[in-house]
């Protein structure tokens, strides 16, 4: 991959060569060559590869995959003239839905940055950590 990254493109081929290396879905190491392929074919435009890919991820519990989620959420709210900082809260789908059962405890505040807030109290909120 280091040496020729448009590999990442190839998601059928890196399926098959994980499956001869013995790496099965649930496998973290699958999870992170397939997390790779659905970063490379978003930036490449592929937003149904990457979703397909996400799902994927999601039904197989890995915890990164709520960062691919909001990826996949936020490059379908905003358009090429207006990117949005913040997802708003109708932005939501099912991959989201998805991606907050397996995001990680410690994590949520984090994911939760990534959503327009209602004007909360002082005291709630993300505490410019987002």
């Amino acid at each position: 991959l280091h040496f020729n990254p448009l590999l990442l493109l190839q998601v059928d081929e890196l399926h098959t060569f994980c499956r001869l290396l013995g790496l099965v879905p649930s496998s973290p190491d699958w999870a992170e060559v397939m997390a790779l392929c659905a970063a490379a074919n978003l930036l490449d435009g592929n937003k149904t590869e990457t979703q397909t890919i996400t799902e994927q991820l999601l039904a197989n519990g890995h915890p990164s995959a709520w960062k691919l989620a909001v990826s996949v959420a936020a490059s379908s709210a905003s358009t090429d003239a207006e990117v949005t900082s913040r997802l708003k809260l109708h932005d939501g789908n099912e991959l989201l839905a998805d991606g907050a059962k397996v995001c990680p405890v410690e994590e949520l505040p984090q994911l939760l940055c990534f959503f327009e807030q209602p004007s909360p109290p002082s005291s709630v909120g993300c505490g410019g950590s987002c």
